[in-house]
């Protein structure tokens, strides 16, 4: 019930795609569970605000975590973490043994650097892809 107003808001805001094309690698890591980490994570979407990762590990809502995001591309790598909490998950309609996990950042968590990932990672975008997706 804690959750129930910021998963609303967290549900009416569009968050950018991120498909396995697009090389960009996540780690998961918590900090309530003696620092459990996981690294076979995929960053499904994302925005200023939050964030969508898919997984078979199993957290809780409410768990804080920090996530580590890293691109794999010849020019404009990106290392940064950020950190915030889960406030929603589900079953992965396309794998039923992967759960999507709904994560709201922590506010001044990397906000300029996640601000100029975005930028760069839009900026990447062909012409009929921005088109399919905005």
């Amino acid at each position: 019930m804690k959750y129930n107003i910021q998963n609303y808001k967290f549900f009416k805001s569009y968050r950018f795609p991120i498909y396995e094309g697009d090389k960009v690698n996540a780690e998961v890591i918590t900090f309530e569970r003696e620092n459990v980490k996981h690294n076979n994570v995929r960053i499904d979407s994302i925005n200023l605000a939050g964030l969508n990762f898919i997984c078979n590990q199993k957290y809780s809502v409410g768990e804080l975590v920090k996530i580590e995001i890293k691109t794999n591309r010849i020019f404009n790598n990106w290392d940064f973490e950020l950190t915030g909490r889960i406030i929603r998950s589900f079953i992965y309609c396309e794998d039923v043994t992967k759960t999507m996990y709904g994560v709201t950042i922590t506010p001044n968590s990397q906000t300029k650097v996640l601000k100029y990932f975005l930028k760069d990672f839009l900026s990447h975008y062909n012409n009929s892809k921005l088109r399919d997706k905005l």
